[in-house]
């Protein structure tokens, strides 16, 4: 059914864009219809000087501002330094209950530690309230990260892998 409608627009669409000669405009030999040149009967008013036509351009793009972190304040982004990351403030507030410094002190106090060591990629979970700090382990398949509880200021790895085993 979803085609069908598809289709019927298309159809609509295209038989629209075919011109019928009307009885000001002679037809030519081949079928078509002369247009009339469209300058000729341009006014003076019309016309938009080359200078504002540069001034439009000089005028910045909507949503072609970032700030030194990459957001995008005309779409309501600001920088969260305590989240390391952009975000809308009605969206997802900027302060937790931990910061990345403090989740980093609670991983290096977790068995994450003795696996192998913490990165420097972090980022706060806002749906689970939980700081991802990436490990430097290689297992093949696995993206391992410790995983902080804001709940239970404790941490615990979390292995994400894929199920896909090589070799």
């Amino acid at each position: 059914m979803y085609k069908t409608i598809i289709l019927f627009l298309i159809s609509v669409a295209l038989i629209g864009c075919v011109q019928q000669p009307t009885a000001d405009q002679p037809v030519v030999d081949n079928g078509t219809v002369d247009e009339p040149n469209v300058t000729d009967d341009v006014e003076e008013d019309m016309v938009v000087p080359p200078n504002e036509i540069n001034d439009a351009m000089d005028e910045p793009l909507v949503g072609g501002d970032s700030d030194e972190h990459g957001c995008i304040g005309s779409a309501g982004y600001s920088w969260c330094e305590e989240k390391q990351k952009c975000l809308r403030s009605w969206e997802e507030p900027c302060s937790s209950k931990l910061n990345a410094s403090e989740a980093r002190e609670i991983a290096m106090q977790s068995d994450c530690v003795s696996e192998g060591n913490l990165s420097d990629s972090s980022e706060y979970n806002n749906a689970t309230n939980t700081w991802w700090i990436d490990l430097e382990i290689e297992k093949p398949g696995c993206s391992p990260a410790c995983v902080v509880s804001e709940e239970k200021e404790s941490a615990e790895i979390n292995w994400r892998c894929t199920g896909l085993q090589i070799g």
